[in-house]
C-alpha cells in the first residue's frame, strides 16, 4: 500500500508536467501570432514565421515525449513521430495468448518499442529531411538549420535533441523581433521565452526526473520479498481461522491477488 501511494503520487506529478509543459508550449505560439504584426506587405512573412513556430514547437513536444518514454535511444526513433501509415502497423497484444497469463501484461523492451512504432508522436508539418539528419544522425556536430537560422553544432546527445529546437524558436523569435515582424516592445516579448523556458524546466525536466529516476532498487526488491511471504504464509492464517478447504482457497486467492495485482500496479506507475 504504501509503494502503490507512492507510485500514484509519482503518476499525478509526471501527468501534471506533461500538462504544464503542453500548455505552455501552446502559449508560445498563440503569443507569437499574437505579437506578429499586420503590416500590409508583410502577411506572408507572418503567416510563415506562425506555421514555423508551430511546427517547431510541436516537433519540440514530440522530441520531449520520446525521450521521456525512452524510445529516443533507438537508431530508427525518428519513425515513431510522424504517422505515415498507423494501420499497416499491428496493434500491440499485451498478453502472452492463454488464459492464466492473460491478466499479467508484456511489457518488455520490444514490446514497448512495437507499441511506440503504432502510437507515433504527431508533428505539424512533418519532421523534415534536414531536421531528421540533424537530430538522429550519426554525425553528432551537424547544425541544425530551421529556414537560415542555424544553431551551433554540438555533440548529439539523445536528451540534447529539444535543446537543439528550442534554440532554433529563440533565434526564430529573437531575429523577428529585431526585424519588426513581431510588433510588440521587447519587454512584452521576453515573456515568450519565459513561456518557453517555463515548459522546458517545470514541464519537461520535472516529468524527465521521474521518468529517469526508478524506485531504489533494494526498496522494490523488499516490497517483491514481503509480497511473496504474505502469499505463501496466508493459507496457514486462514486455515486456523476457517473450516474446509473450499473456503481457505477462495479467501487466500482472492486476498494473494489482490496484494499481488496492488504490487503490479505500482510497477507500472
Amino acid at each position: 500500500t504504501f509503494r502503490a501511494n507512492l507510485a500514484y503520487a509519482r503518476y499525478w506529478e509526471g501527468r501534471g508536467s506533461l500538462a504544464s509543459m503542453g500548455s505552455k508550449f501552446a502559449d508560445v505560439a498563440l503569443q507569437v501570432r499574437m505579437f506578429s504584426t499586420s503590416a500590409e506587405g508583410r502577411q506572408d512573412e507572418c503567416r510563415a514565421l506562425d506555421m514555423e513556430v508551430t511546427h517547431l514547437l510541436s516537433l519540440l513536444h514530440a522530441l520531449c515525449i520520446q525521450t521521456l518514454r525512452h524510445d529516443a535511444i533507438y537508431k530508427d526513433a525518428q519513425n515513431n513521430l510522424v504517422p505515415d501509415d498507423p494501420d499497416s502497423v499491428p496493434p500491440l497484444d499485451v498478453t502472452r495468448g492463454d488464459f492464466w497469463h492473460s491478466l499479467a501484461p508484456d511489457y518488455k523492451e520490444d514490446a514497448l518499442q512495437t507499441f511506440y512504432r503504432a502510437a507515433k508522436l504527431p508533428v505539424i508539418g512533418g519532421l523534415r529531411p534536414e531536421e531528421s539528419d540533424s537530430l538522429y544522425g550519426d554525425q553528432g556536430n551537424r547544425a541544425f538549420s530551421v529556414d537560415g537560422y542555424t544553431t551551433r553544432g554540438r555533440q548529439r546527445l539523445d536528451t540534447e535533441r529539444s535543446a537543439k529546437v528550442m534554440e532554433a524558436i529563440g533565434r526564430i523569435v529573437a531575429d523577428s523581433a529585431k526585424s519588426g515582424l513581431l510588433d510588440a516592445p521587447a519587454p512584452i516579448i521576453s515573456r515568450t521565452f519565459q513561456v518557453l523556458s517555463e515548459g522546458h524546466e517545470r514541464g519537461y525536466m520535472f516529468a524527465r526526473k521521474i521518468s529517469s529516476t526508478p524506485f531504489p532498487f533494494p526498496f522494490a526488491q523488499a516490497i517483491e520479498l514481503f509480497t511473496f511471504v504474505f502469499a505463501f504464509s496466508v493459507p496457514f492464517l486462514f486455515s486456523a481461522w476457517l473450516d474446509g478447504a473450499v473456503p481457505v482457497a477462495a479467501f487466500t486467492f482472492v486476498t494473494s491477488w489482490c496484494y499481488l495485482a496492488m504490487n503490479e500496479v505500482s510497477r507500472m506507475l
